[in-house]
């Protein structure tokens, strides 16, 4: 009866947990049901200016713009991609205007939205943040103005939002180092543009009272300065409380002449290391640039959040094919285990997949349910992670792997590329400086769910929610290994049912935090069947009978 009870409570705890499990797995991250986003212009208003849209489940997708006038509702297929073209005024022109320009997405269930920019020999693309992944304090990566014009555009969520600008280059009616301030209603746009050679809007801070968008573009980038030729630029930008401490890089593939990597701190007396040398001491909005070979795969590491830029050279820097593009790269707690994509456009054929993943999860990495080739595979120095570049044809693609990994799309042409995130969480994982995990032992029999808590806090001792923490498995059942996030109360809570008999030691990791627990699984003893229950009631009975009968007689 005991053994039997005990199984009842397995199955009740394990419904519990279930619940649980999939509460702590609702973490903030590039999927939404809501966003506000823009298109800084492009070197010249042709070509096309689209929206690929994919989502998990079924849903019902509605697209307005106020100016141009513009709306569509657009049913997505679970697992599938739906690409909108939308009217070619939709792009932001101008300095120091407003504008009713805002793309507002709006849908019944979670959507990815890719935004991408494309002309012939100026194309690029970025990943669209959902409003609530947007914040209110940013500072701008870009790059450096050639005279075409380099862009910083702001688009705003709700009504009467005050933001204050603070440039980095100066413009007319706007003085580089000079707080200006702007009132934006929902969905309006504001930008600042200038010609000037030489000026560079990276580094420049934009804060508001209430969540905008963030944009950093150059219509034109010379990608490194004086290398031909130029190519259209732009990122959705992530709010500082956001960024991360350790990022992993993977060159571009055919390249040879090495990437630019732009590293922009959001604190003063910022220590940056690549490959763990330190390389730079960066003040608040101060950005470190280098150039990283295009054979080697790099870990980029701080102690204070950077934001990391990674950049393609013009193609003569290196006489293949290819042009200027650009995108940030997530840290390593912020990536996703699932991705749908849309790789290529009418001119660009050649396309890329750069994925990084822990090195003991490569063999479970699947490009269109296909695994990625061994082969692939490149150890990132110092770290446990891998990296691999994928060749892919033009169209959609899935990206899926039983653990988290990084994902950056990309392709070429002649005089021409592109580069967007697969998709990106937002924990605030820079803020968390206590990991603790529980329980620290244990034993009991394999075949059962047995369950464990890291708890995050921040420097306030407050919990730090939607954070990704991975638990590594070493032992017997080192297969188990797998990630949770946080909920509000800072805890992720991650269960296994361990199926081998044997001691596993059990680690929570985020960033450099971690802190390690022990348990032993047995033999199991196995339950009474349900089966035997009558036998063992009648049983029961009987001697019931004749101890009751016993009784009487004496």
């Amino acid at each position: 009866m005991k053994n039997t009870l005990i199984s009842i409570k397995n199955l009740v705890l394990i419904f519990i947990l279930a619940i649980s499990a999939n509460l702590n797995l609702q973490a903030q991250t590039s999927q939404g049901t809501e966003f506000w986003l823009a298109f800084p212009a492009n070197y010249d208003a042709t070509g096309v200016r689209q929206l690929y849209i994919t989502a998990e489940n079924n849903s019902v997708v509605n697209i307005n713009i106020t100016d141009p006038a513009f709306s569509t509702t657009v049913n997505i297929t679970a697992g599938t991609l739906e690409t909108i073209t939308l009217p070619m005024a939709v792009e932001v022109t101008g300095n120091g205007s407003i504008h009713n320009k805002g793309i507002h997405v709006t849908s019944d269930n979670p959507v990815t939205v890719y935004v991408m920019s494309q002309r012939d020999f100026s194309t690029d693309a970025y990943l669209g943040l959902p409003v609530d992944a947007l914040g209110n304090d940013y500072y701008v990566m870009a790059y450096e103005n050639n005279n075409l014009g380099i862009q910083l555009t702001v688009v705003a969520t709700e009504d009467n939002t005050n933001v204050s600008i603070t440039p980095t280059a100066s413009s007319p009616g706007w003085s580089a180092g000079v707080t200006g301030n702007v009132v934006l209603n929902t969905g309006q746009v504001f930008q600042l543009r200038t010609t000037a050679s030489g000026s560079d809007y990276t580094g420049s801070r934009v804060v508001s009272d209430k969540p905008v968008g963030v944009f950093g573009s150059n219509n034109c980038a010379n990608i490194p300065v004086g290398v031909t030729a130029c190519d259209y630029i732009v990122q959705q930008l992530t709010p500082v409380n956001t960024w991360g401490q350790s990022f992993v890089t993977v060159p571009l593939a055919e390249r040879t002449a090495g990437d630019v990597f732009r590293i922009m701190a959001q604190q003063s007396n910022t220590e940056v290391s690549i490959n763990g040398s330190v390389v730079a001491t960066l003040n608040a909005g101060q950005f470190y640039q280098t150039d990283l070979s295009s054979t080697s795969y790099n870990k980029i590491t701080a102690n204070k959040p950077i934001l990391v830029g990674q950049f393609c050279k013009g193609v003569s820097a290196d006489n293949t094919t290819g042009d200027p593009c650009f995108s940030l790269i997530p840290p390593d707690e912020q990536v996703l285990n699932n991705y749908v994509i849309s790789a290529g456009t009418s001119n660009i054929a050649i396309n890329y997949l750069n994925i990084t993943s822990p090195t003991s999860n490569t063999g479970n990495v699947k490009v269109d349910g296909a695994s990625v080739a061994p082969s692939s595979w490149t150890a990132i120095p110092g770290t446990t992670y891998s990296g691999a570049q994928v060749s892919v044809p033009n169209g959609i693609h899935t990206v899926t792997s039983n653990l988290p990994i990084g994902l950056l799309v990309y392709g070429y042409t002649e005089a021409d590329s592109y580069a967007y995130i697969g998709g990106q969480a937002f924990g605030e994982v820079a803020t968390v400086v206590s990991l603790t995990i529980s329980p620290k032992t244990g034993s009991s029999p394999i075949n059962t769910t047995r369950c464990w808590q890291a708890t995050l806090l921040n420097n306030f001792g407050e919990p730090v929610t939607g954070v990704r923490v991975d638990f590594n498995i070493t032992g017997p059942n080192s297969a188990s290994t797998g990630f949770a996030f946080t909920n509000e109360s800072g805890i992720a809570t991650f269960c296994y049912d361990g199926p081998n008999p044997g001691t596993d030691n059990i680690m929570a990791v985020v960033g450099a935090l971690n802190d390690t627990a022990s348990f032993t699984w047995s033999e199991s003893i196995q339950p009474i069947p349900l089966s035997n229950w009558a036998v063992y009631v009648g049983i029961a009975f009987m001697l019931s009978f004749v101890v009751i009968r016993f009784r009487r007689i004496f």
